[in-house]
């Protein structure tokens, strides 16, 4: 996949790293109103059961040993690289008329967070990516503030419009993907973007355990939702692990 569509795929999730839920429910919230995609599969319900309760900022270096690699994810999935943040912009259709308003906050809300580590990993059909990002930060009620901010946004505003540094428009829609709560706060999203030359289908698992957040996209021309489901579990499994 080209950089130019790999960062018009991330652009939503990743621009906006803590679109994630709270609560006690057993399965991550879904951003209010939206219609429940026919690509959205269920997941396995059997719960992970970790030892870290991500009450522990960490450093870079921790982060980075936490990240998952190759062996982590099912047979034909490779490294990729990850790429570099562009000057690509983002802004919001919607229910709304302040929707680019409130992208625009949350965006200049990004890099709070104390350390950040990111990997990369292509699969075996064409166009597919995965993609993790783990963050850790100094104040978990920082943390929450923002994930709370990012289910208002989404809640107005579930269509979105990127274009890149080339001028090359993309269209998002976000609706929910069912998927089963982990951490503290999880939320679950089946995007489909659409451009002049191509559409594709990202799903977004998003999931904070306490002072720490971990990302994981999913898709590209087509989507792998077991993939996905093992790449999370495995992830917050190593994640948890980190901070006990």
């Amino acid at each position: 996949m080209s950089g130019d569509i790999r960062t018009g795929v991330l652009a939503l999730c990743l621009a906006l790293p803590l679109a994630a839920c709270g609560g006690g429910d057993e399965r991550a919230r879904t951003v209010e109103g939206a219609a429940s995609p026919s690509s959205a599969a269920s997941a396995s319900a059997a719960p992970v059961e970790v030892e870290g309760d991500g009450d522990k900022t960490l450093t870079e270096a921790q982060l980075k040993m936490a990240l998952l690699t190759v062996t982590d994810l099912p047979t034909g999935y490779r490294l990729g690289t990850v790429e570099e943040d562009d000057d690509s912009k983002t802004t919001g259709t919607g229910a709304s008329d302040e929707c680019s308003d409130k992208f625009k906050r949350l965006s200049d809300a990004e890099g709070t967070e104390a350390a950040k580590a990111e990997a990369a990993f292509e699969g075996g059909g064409f166009g597919t990516i995965l993609e993790q990002s783990l963050e850790s930060y100094e104040d978990e009620d920082v943390v929450q503030d923002r994930f709370d901010d990012v289910v208002e946004v989404l809640s107005e505003c579930k269509t979105f419009s990127d274009t890149d540094k080339k001028g090359v428009k993309t269209d998002f829609t976000v609706g929910p993907l069912s998927f089963p709560k982990l951490g503290d706060d999880t939320v679950a999203l089946a995007i489909t973007g659409k451009s002049p030359d191509f559409t594709i289908s990202l799903n977004v698992v998003i999931v904070r355990l306490g002072r720490n957040v971990m990302i994981v996209g999913q898709g590209g021309f087509a989507t792998d939702v077991p993939a996905l489901e093992q790449a999370v579990n495995k992830g917050f499994e190593k994640l948890a692990a980190a901070t006990e």
